[in-house]
């Protein structure tokens, strides 16, 4: 990802080009865009099945953020179970960075239309969630201010008091 705009940018340079040529001299490049398409490609697939897997990835998003929070630490970007409306999130990432690939890639393979109306789609959907998602987003505040992160600090450090003990009867 933290190329995805150079790259984006130089594959529009070269299909606009008039000596594209995704056979011989631009082959690698439209191997690359077309790989990482399909590493973007979950907000171009059916509702169904965009949402499932944006749902596990938040799971282990959250998950993660969690525990930096019970550990006292920094919690990382988008893992924010407080902060993060997964609907606002899911359109953000359609915006910059999914739709403006997939309408770049459409130039060169005319056939992903289909996903590009799987992303309107879903766009859509997103965007009669965010209320629901900002709920989830308050109840996760409020969770967190009855139990306070030093409850779980002391939790956390019990546990690994625990896994040490029985990694110790192995020695």
């Amino acid at each position: 990802m933290s190329r995805h705009f150079a790259d984006l940018g130089k594959f529009k340079s070269r299909i606009a080009a008039e000596n594209f040529d995704p056979a011989s001299s631009d082959k690698q490049l439209c191997m690359n865009m077309a790989m990482h398409i399909a590493d973007i490609s979950n907000p171009s697939k059916k509702w169904d099945i965009s949402l499932k897997w944006t749902e596990w990835l938040y799971e282990e998003f959250f998950a993660q953020g969690d525990k930096e929070r019970q550990l006292g630490m920094q919690i990382s970007d988008l893992m924010d179970r407080t902060t993060i409306n997964i609907a606002k999130s899911s359109m953000g990432f359609i915006d910059v960075i999914v739709e403006p690939a997939y309408i770049a890639f459409a130039k060169f393979l005319p056939h992903i239309q289909v996903n590009l109306d799987n992303i309107t789609s879903n766009k859509n959907k997103w965007k009669n969630l965010v209320m629901d998602y900002q709920e989830k987003v308050i109840k996760a505040q409020e969770y967190f201010e009855k139990n306070p992160p030093n409850v779980f600090v002391e939790e956390v450090n019990e546990s690994e008091e625990e896994e040490d003990s029985v990694e110790d009867s192995f020695e």
